[in-house]
């Protein structure tokens, strides 16, 4: 190499390239870690609201069955109360929580129907958003990578005149 001074500097501008090299692809890798994190992160806090809705829907549909049970016991007890002579007096009371309680029986039904449909229309919603969004990261991330190879390109062409200097 101290015989060939192009070689040695050849050599060293080859050194220059790698770094160059190792720091373009350094960037990229940061940028699609960026991209990809980014795009979890909001996925998962979609997903804890999904979550978050589902348990909403449970909860008024076990609100919807406990309304339904107590309004067949109700019932059962309307017929019990039929069949005595003593229970007469005790009818109009039981017949209004029936009347009572076959609102909120349909006041369940109604808000599970709502909430069951909403719960669709944003799954749909969300399905649509995520095609969206996993085209938009994918184009980001050809965008990105085709720019990391034109820098590489830009890097290995400029180390050329430097490598064609050499002359043993």
């Amino acid at each position: 190499i101290e015989e060939h001074t192009l070689l040695s500097s050849a050599l060293i501008e080859l050194a220059n390239v790698e770094e160059k090299l190792e720091q373009t692809i350094n960037d990229h890798s940061l940028k699609e870690y960026t991209v990809i994190s980014e795009l979890i992160k909001e996925y998962i806090s979609l997903l804890e609201m999904v979550q978050l809705a589902f348990q909403e829907r449970i909860k008024i549909h076990q609100q919807w069955l406990q309304a339904e049970d107590t309004l067949r016991k109700k019932r059962e007890t309307k017929t019990k109360l039929e069949q005595t002579p003593k229970g007469a007096d005790k009818l109009p009371q039981v017949e209004m929580e029936i009347n009572e309680w076959e609102g909120k029986v349909i006041r369940g039904k109604d808000d599970f129907e709502r909430i069951t449909n909403s719960i669709k229309q944003e799954i749909e919603v969300f399905e649509q958003t995520r095609i969206d969004d996993f085209k938009k990261a994918f184009d980001m991330y050809l965008k990105q990578f085709l720019e990391q190879q034109e820098k590489i390109l830009e890097i290995w062409e400029s180390y050329l005149p430097e490598a064609n200097k050499i002359n043993l």
